[in-house]
C-alpha cells in the first residue's frame, strides 16, 4: 500500500468516526466535544491535501479511530508520523487508547 492509499484510508476511517459523534444525542456534549476534535485532525489531512477514501463503517467511532490507526501503521513518508500523532492524540482524547 502506497503512503497515499494509507493516508486516505485514515482519512476515511476519520470522517466516518467524526460522523458518529457528531449523530450522537448526547446532552452531557461530550461526543460534540470529540466530534469537533475529529474535524480538527481532519484539517491536518486536508492541509496534507489527502484525499479521503470511501471506507466500510466500523459501526462505532471508536472502532473507525482504531482503524484510522492501523491503517497508517506501515505508511511510510514525511507526512505519515504527523498524521498518526494527531490520530494517536484523538485516540487518547476518545478513551480508544
Amino acid at each position: 500500500m502506497t503512503n497515499s492509499e494509507s493516508a486516505s484510508l485514515a482519512y476515511g476511517h476519520l470522517r466516518n468516526a467524526a460522523w458518529h459523534y457528531l449523530s450522537i444525542d448526547d446532552t452531557a456534549g461530550d461526543s460534540l466535544f470529540l466530534g469537533a476534535a475529529c474535524l480538527d485532525v481532519e484539517d491536518a489531512f486536508e492541509r496534507a491535501e489527502v484525499i479521503p477514501a470511501l471506507v466500510d463503517d466500523e459501526g462505532s467511532a471508536e472502532g473507525a479511530i482504531k482503524a484510522a490507526l492501523l491503517s497508517l501503521e506501515d505508511g511510510r513518508g514525511p507526512l505519515v508520523p504527523a498524521l498518526r500523532q494527531a490520530l494517536a492524540d484523538l485516540a487518547v482524547r476518545a478513551g480508544v487508547q
